[in-house]
């Protein structure tokens, strides 16, 4: 998790997975859907959530 230096309201939380199966298991889980209910009761109704894709990362393999 990060938070905005600029604006504390702000907080960035991302994952990153394998595949797109190893995201679509996570997607459908139990524990998923109990930390989604809980971070949108924390934020309220301004939850937004964005899909992105890997351009490089130090560490990590070329993104495709």
């Amino acid at each position: 998790m990060h938070v905005s230096i600029e604006d504390p309201d702000v907080v960035w939380m991302y994952e990153r997975f394998a595949d797109e199966a190893a995201f679509e298991t996570h997607a459908v889980s139990p524990v998923h859907a109990e930390v989604t209910e809980r971070v949108h009761e924390l934020c309220g109704a301004g939850t937004e959530a964005y899909r992105l894709g890997l351009v490089a990362g130090k560490g990590l393999a070329a993104a495709p």
